[in-house]
């Protein structure tokens, strides 16, 4: 009887290893970063960055935020201003981006959450295409005209190869 319950588990073990190793063999991720905010505020002042390293310029990548924050943020929306640079401080491209983190009309979180904590993620560059292999930085500024924005405890950049191609 103990060696049965023994081999159980062991085949449990099995099926686990099995299934992670799958779950983990297709993911496409080239980067992946979240900057925790210890005291769930995000000022203004404080622009986050994430440096990053790109080996295959013939690749497309899909670029995309990553926003947790409370059920107790304030707002609906997240601006966040983006700056993507090369190796040596050149701006390949910046934008401002609206991230709506509640239903406009029901004021329910979007996302995934669980309790009073949310997770967002939305692509803001698909499909974008590095003239050359190499150093990267991402810089993200929080635009919401508050210096102190509350509620707001972490924030994130992930890379991944994107599914379109020429």
């Amino acid at each position: 009887m103990i060696i049965t319950q023994e081999i159980m588990v062991i085949n449990k073990a099995v099926v686990i290893v099995f299934f992670s190793a799958i779950l983990f063999s297709c993911n496409n991720s080239v980067f992946e970063e979240k900057k925790d905010f210890k005291n769930e505020y995000w000022l203004w002042k404080e622009p986050i960055s994430f440096s990053f390293t790109i080996d295959d310029a013939d690749q497309k990548y899909d670029l995309s935020f990553f926003v947790r924050n409370s059920i107790d943020y304030e707002f609906q929306n997240l601006y966040i201003q983006y700056y993507l640079e090369d190796s040596i401080g050149n701006i390949l491209t910046d934008k401002l981006h609206n991230i709506i983190v509640f239903d406009p009309k029901t004021g329910k979180p979007l996302g995934n959450g669980v309790g009073d904590i949310y997770n967002i993620e939305k692509t803001f560059l698909p499909g974008f295409k590095f003239a050359k292999a190499g150093e990267y930085r991402l810089r993200l500024d929080q635009y919401m005209r508050r210096d102190t924005l509350k509620n707001i405890q972490a924030i994130g950049f992930k890379i991944v190869e994107s599914i379109e191609q020429d």
